[in-house]
Order: C-alpha cells, then structure tokens, then sequence
C-alpha cells in the first residue's frame, strides 16, 4: 500500500523556547511518511543547535534572513514535494494522530481541497486556556464574507491546489491564512471534523494578540479582496475585539459602548443574526463554556499533546461551596496534578447528593 507524503513546513525565527517541543510533536506523530521542512529566519538564540539535534530526522534545514513569516513558509511550500501540506509554527503543537488524521480523510475523498478540525489553546508555559469555540463547520459564504472560523495549525492542504492559487501572499503579515483560505476555498472542497488537531500558543507576544490597528487594516484589505456580500463583517467583528484589549484599562463604559456597537455593526445582515442565534449558545466544546473556565454541565475534558515530561498543574474549584471536584473519578487530595503521558483528563463537579452541578475551576501550570 502506498502512503500520500505529507510535506509539513516549521517557520522559525528567535523561537527557541517553544521549537524544540513543535519539533517533537511533528517526530512523533503516528505517520511516517512526513516530508519534514524547517525554515530558520536566520535566529540569534539556540535554535540552530535545537534544530541540529534533530538533523537526521529533519527532511530539509536552512537557517538564513528572509522577507518575513510568508516568504519563509513559502520558500519550504516550494520546496515540498507531499501530495498533502501544512504549516507548523514553532510555538504550536499537533496532536500525535494529527497528520494520519489528515490523511484518512484526504483518502476517503478524492479530490479534497483542505481538511481542518478543532484545537486547543494553550500559554506560553503549556498551560491551558481554553478550546478554540469559534470554529465552525465549513461554509465558503461566511468564510468570505464574515469570520476566519479555521484554525490555521490545524489544516491540511492539496499542494496542488496551493500550486494553483500562488502560494502565500507574502505582502501580508498577519492574516496571510485566512487570505488564503479564501483562495482555495474556489478550487475546491473543505472538510471539518470535529477531533483535536493541533495545540495554538497564545500569549502577548503573537502577531494577533500584537497587531493592533496594522492588523485591522491587513484584515480589511483581505475582506474586500474577497467579499461576495455588501457589509465587511469580519473588519467590524474584529475591530470590536480590538477596542476591548485596547480599553481593557480604560472607562469600562466607553469600553462597552465602543466594544457593543462595533459589534452591532458587524452583525448588521440577516445571516449573521441567523446565524449568531442558533449557533452561538452551542458553542461549548469538551464541557467548557466559551472563553472561559465554567462547566455548566458539571463534566468536562481537558486534552492535551505532549509538551514535557514535567508537566504538572494544579485544578482548584472556584466555589467550593457544598461542592466537590474530581479527576479521573477521583476527588484529588494532592496538588499539583501530573498529567504523566495520558495528556487527557476528565473533571466532574458534584453537589453534597453526588449529582454533577455546574462550575468554574482554576487551571495553572506549576
């Protein structure tokens, strides 16, 4: 039986934090047939001797000056030769079936353009966030028009396609992605799958928590590239949540008038209000509310890939109250909690009657 290659390119440059773990998750991934690239923009830390550690099992290297995060990636795409591609950033992390995932269903179908699916959010130590709950189910419509709803580290893609549409627009800095999603979305065939691909660090440092207004305006420009409706909403959408954080230390009341009406503006078409009110309360994913660490049902699951061997957190319930929580069906009596190599726990919250009630958790790396 022959096994499609996937091409899997790593951007990197000053990541030496984070690249080592992002090597790992690609290495032990439970596929081999991976073509594994990886583009250094010419670091000053110890990524180059990372990354030698790694030479016999690394497909191709180079560690030079590029003309940003595009180039770089588009310079391995270039290089590739996988039926299948994807890009890893070096502060995130797959999940070890992420890749033979991938594959199953570019196999079951033909002709299959991109496959993406669910991720976790984790902090710059590991830790988790949250579940990225704004993933949806592919629509091109509102693709184009409303939100980047995928998750870029879990995709997978047609190089072939990717070949068709012209690579990564390497004048864009931000949301090159979401640009190009919207260009293969006319090739082709999405494909969502509700299973955990891949891990997204979050922290101040990203390009998205960074971007401030150069962002919004990059996002603009895309939206009209690409828009098929009359109303930008994704620009709208996104301006909201940038006058949230910029106000976050500000008038709460300027900072909720400015947040509420940006929002309305963006939700000014019947699809979006269609939309929001019948998807927007069943976005809960694992047990998790939204953006936050509140378990209304009372169970919930926390998944995630291996980042070390020493990784332990502690688990507090917020409101022990006539409340117990529990790990794994057992009420813990010793913090901090290891996760060994299971990298997947259950968490119950219960009343005095033993019934799972609703409530939030404290979750912290140690």
């Amino acid at each position: 039986m022959i096994y499609p290659k996937v091409s899997i390119i790593t951007p990197s440059y000053n990541q030496a934090q984070f690249l080592e773990q992002c090597i790992q998750s690609v290495l032990s991934q439970d596929y081999n047939n991976i073509e594994f690239i990886v583009i250094d923009g010419g670091s000053t830390d110890n990524s180059v001797d990372i990354i030698k550690k790694y030479t016999d099992k690394i497909t191709y290297w180079v560690s030079e000056s590029d003309d940003g995060q595009s180039h770089a990636i588009n310079k391995g795409f270039k290089r590739a030769t996988g039926d299948i591609v994807a890009w890893l950033n070096s502060d995130d992390l797959y999940f070890p079936d992420a890749v033979s995932t991938a594959v199953k269903r570019f196999e079951e179908q033909p002709g299959l353009t991109l496959f993406y699916g669910n991720a976790v959010w984790i902090g710059k130590n590991g830790e988790f966030i949250r579940y990225f709950t704004e993933i949806e189910p592919y629509n091109q419509k509102r693709l184009l028009n409303y939100s980047d709803f995928i998750m870029q580290p879990t995709t997978f893609f047609s190089r072939q396609k990717l070949i068709e549409v012209g690579y990564l627009d390497e004048s864009l800095y931000y949301a090159m992605d979401w640009d190009l999603w919207c260009k293969l979305s006319k090739t082709g065939t999405f494909l969502y799958e509700e299973k955990l691909i891949a891990a997204h660090r979050d922290y101040e440092a990203t390009k998205t928590n960074s971007g401030g207004y150069k962002r919004l305006k990059e996002l603009l420009k895309i939206q009209c590239r690409h828009i098929t409706g009359f109303w930008p909403h994704a620009f709208w959408g996104f301006l909201s949540y940038e006058i949230y954080k910029r106000n976050s230390n500000r008038n709460l009341l300027i900072r909720f008038v400015s947040c509420r009406l940006a929002k309305a503006i963006s939700h000014m078409s019947p699809t979006a209000i269609k939309f929001h009110n019948t998807n927007i309360k069943n976005k809960n994913l694992y047990g998790f509310k939204p953006y936050s660490h509140e378990i209304p049902e009372g169970y919930a699951e926390i998944h995630l890939p291996y980042i070390d061997d020493d990784y332990k957190f502690s688990i507090e319930l917020m409101e022990n109250v006539d409340k117990e929580l529990y790990i794994n069906r057992t009420a813990p009596s010793i913090h901090p909690f290891s996760l060994n190599n299971s990298m997947s726990i259950e968490l119950e919250i219960k009343d005095e009657n033993n019934n799972r009630c609703g409530g939030t958790v404290k979750i912290v790396r140690t």
